[in-house]
């Protein structure tokens, strides 16, 4: 589409459309969708999407993450998210719409999230993966968190809805 194209700053060529649903503890928490150019970020495979798209573009590619520009809005579920998240027409999403670059500006991905409301808060950190902890214990001593009882982080499952399938696109169903 013309808005996928100017966001990921292309004329022509080939993207990914990846659309994920987060599952934490059991329970659907978001719904991604996510565009990247293939000749910038080539050999994504069902493996790397039920994994970490990031560390395999750090990893194996050896590409460096540099930054990603982030729009936040409350928004309004489609019928398909209803039935994606379980939730009803009036409980509005919060949207993420995000685009990330390259350490040499080369913007590799755009993506819209569509997140519950009960998942709590968003907090982004975007570093390099060698980087990442460094500055979340950066981040955590200088914003006052209330204490939590003591626990195992849960990890964040990722599904991937299809890969190559026809699925209606999330500005369509907006």
């Amino acid at each position: 589409s013309p808005q996928v194209a100017r966001a990921l700053g292309i004329a022509d060529g080939f993207v990914y459309d990846i659309r994920r649903v987060r599952i934490l503890d059991g329970k659907p928490i978001n719904v991604e969708q996510t565009y990247m150019p293939i000749d910038v970020i080539p050999g994504v495979t069902l493996e790397v999407l039920n994994d970490s798209i990031y560390e395999y573009i750090e990893g194996p590619l050896g590409l460096t993450i540099d930054s990603a520009h982030s729009i936040i809005r409350a928004v309004q579920p489609t019928e398909t998210e209803c039935a994606w998240l379980n939730i009803t027409k009036e409980e509005p999403l919060l949207e993420v719409e995000q685009t990330a670059y390259l350490s040499d500006g080369t913007t590799f991905e755009y993506s819209i999230v569509h997140n519950l409301r009960e998942s709590g808060e968003i907090r982004t950190i975007r570093a390099p993966v060698g980087r990442q902890i460094e500055f979340a214990e950066q981040a955590r001593n200088h914003t006052p968190r209330p204490k939590k009882t003591a626990g195992p982080v849960p990890r964040i499952r990722r599904r991937p809805l299809a890969l190559g399938a026809t699925l209606p696109a999330l500005g369509d169903l907006a």
